[in-house]
């Protein structure tokens, strides 16, 4: 049966809301959805900064109030003149050394402010991770920070000490202001439930739309109503044959896969040296996530890890399976602390992907693909996009812009969200933009693929964006941050119809063998007309691609062209398949 908002009637336990409790760290008992209003809330408030240090914008009306003392400009003497960023700067990537900073720290409180940053302290240990071998029992995260973590990881003091000599009361900077070093302890303050309020005011005034919930839908009724409409959805009851459902709890995540080695970002940990990172609740402004893809290969209990679930019916028909082992990468296990999550980005090669959750809970927004979010800034070729750092940052900062930019828009080009739970699958079609975040511990596997319905944007993806191909062997493929890839709705980049003559850039592929991801395109083809020559629909799509492709190649250069352009130059075989 297929129940969704649309026409149907659906249990207010549905709301993408439900369920969620005002703590973000366990699930909870369901609860009645929250009623909606048009009202938009404002930032909750939090506790005061530990150290006293206050937002920069405080400062206007600070530097009129009796007693006010510039603790900034006195205590970093010459160095007051350059902002937080620079100094920021300056002490990481010039300094560099955890003894001067410490030395440093001695000479004021200002400079006390920024030693006791956590975000410069989580650097030198990651640093110092990255060089030894995952499960070797040395990166053991301690809970105060990252500034502890680094004296027990070069000291080899016992955590209880550290802990031990750390003060009741740390010392307090008065009328320090820095939005640099505040913000990390708001957006580790802000209760999460307050980024469902807002999703839940925007929905009230029409600016969002809640994604349909499809419980146990037919594979053609998926196809038919959101893969081939390229519209987001949450599935239901697709899981509860999956083994993981039953054996990945966190205590057996442990005991039975905890040597496994995974990466995490940048940093190779065994799962159970992550799982005591994400149990240690790190305040941090950008949290370590683990995203890996090689789980698999990492002998019989990676091997064993991988059986935990099977691809649901409606996405088996993956059009990349042709290429065996040089296909790129497409799969990969994620786990996360609570706000840990990925910032904006599209999926790579113009793939969609699903994302089904296994324990925890995510939530999700997603912008259309000709919607660029606020806050978001991808490059004219798309192939570098910037975004915030933090997913708070964006939230708070960029996200309440949602409301002017969506009241323009009709219903169907409005951003989408819901909150992914236990035993459910969010489908992201291609071209979307989205950023998820975690409210709870959480564990899922995801999978990008190419469908029949996204096939022809594929095509012309690897053929006209050679060079932004992802998932051969560049580690932070995975890490979801890829640029914007072109579809339907977008204007095409002038690509070639025949290989650039670039160098061939070789890459391992899922086997070790060196493929060239540049010719991805032509190797795709080839094997599409190898394999599927009986699927009538695959080549019909295929043919239709060539025979445009064909068309524009073949198109007559008018006098003006061949002037501007040249004859036989690298400009004259460019064209756009959007003409």
């Amino acid at each position: 049966m297929v129940s969704t908002e649309n026409g149907l009637k659906r249990p207010a336990t549905d709301s993408p809301a439900a369920n969620l409790s005002a703590s973000n760290d366990s699930p909870t008992a369901p609860s009645p959805a929250p009623k909606r209003t048009k009202h938009f809330p404002t930032t909750p408030s939090v506790a005061p900064h530990p150290l006293g240090i206050r937002p920069l914008g405080n400062l206007l009306f600070a530097r009129q109030s009796p007693g006010f003392v510039d603790t900034r400009t006195n205590g970093l003497g010459p160095f007051a003149q350059f902002d937080d960023e620079f100094l920021l700067a300056f002490l990481v990537q010039y300094l560099d050394d955890p003894r001067a900073l410490c030395a440093l720290s001695r000479a004021s409180k200002a400079w006390y402010a920024f030693w006791a940053y956590d975000e410069i302290w989580k650097g030198w240990v990651l640093e110092k991770w990255r060089t030894m071998p995952p499960g070797s029992h040395a990166k053991t995260h301690v809970a105060t920070g990252w500034r502890h973590t680094y004296i027990h990881l070069v000291t080899g003091e016992s955590v209880a000490a550290i802990q031990a000599r750390t003060p009741a009361a740390p010392i307090q900077i008065p009328h320090f202001y820095s939005d640099l070093l505040f913000h990390p302890h708001l957006y580790a303050s802000v209760p999460l439930t307050h980024l469902v309020d807002m999703l839940e005011a925007c929905t009230a005034a029409g600016v969002v739309v809640p994604w349909d919930t499809v419980t146990a839908p037919t594979p053609e009724a998926f196809i038919d109503q959101y893969e081939r409409p390229n519209t987001p959805c949450l599935l239901r009851g697709c899981m509860t044959s999956w083994r993981a459902m039953k054996e990945w709890d966190w205590d057996a995540l442990v005991t039975q896969f905890g040597q496994v080695p995974l990466r995490a970002e940048a940093v190779d940990m065994a799962l159970a040296e992550y799982l005591a990172y994400m149990r240690a609740s790190p305040p941090d402004e950008a949290l370590v996530y683990l995203f890996d893809k090689d789980y698999p290969k990492q002998g019989d209990r990676g091997a064993q890890l991988a059986q935990g679930f099977s691809v649901p019916p409606y996405f088996a028909a993956d059009l990349f399976s042709v290429l065996g082992e040089t296909r790129p990468d497409f799969s990969w296990l994620i786990v996360g602390p609570t706000r840990s999550g990925s910032t904006h980005h599209k999926d790579p090669n113009a793939t969609s992907a699903w994302n089904a959750v296994v324990r925890g809970a995510k939530l999700w927004i997603l912008y259309p693909p000709d919607v660029v979010p606020p806050g978001v800034f991808p490059s004219d070729d798309g192939a570098n996009v910037s975004t915030p750092v933090s997913l708070l940052d964006w939230w708070l900062n960029w996200f309440p812009q949602t409301r002017s930019l969506a009241k323009s828009l009709p219903r169907h080009k409005r951003p989408r969200w819901g909150i992914c739970r236990e035993g459910e699958i969010a489908f992201v079609p291609q071209g979307w933009w989205h950023t998820v975040i975690n409210l709870e511990p959480s564990i899922a596997i995801t999978q990008n693929y190419v469908s029949p319905s996204n096939l022809r944007n594929v095509l012309e993806f690897l053929l006209c964006n050679r060079d932004m191909i992802s998932g051969y062997g560049n580690a932070d493929d995975a890490a979801c941050v890829v640029g914007a890839n072109s579809s339907d709705n977008e204007p095409a980049p002038a690509c070639s119809a025949v290989p650039s003559a670039k160098p061939a850039i070789a890459r391992p592929g899922g086997n070790g063998n060196l493929v060239d991801a540049r010719e991805l395109y032509e190797n795709f083809v080839t094997a599409l007309r190898a394999k599927k020559a009986d699927d009538a629909l695959v080549m019909q799509i295929l043919d239709a691609f060539e025979a445009e492709v064909g068309a524009k190649v073949n198109k007559p250069v008018s006098l003006w062209d061949s002037i501007v352009k040249g004859d036989g130059g690298e400009s004259a075989a460019s064209f756009s398949l959007f003409g």
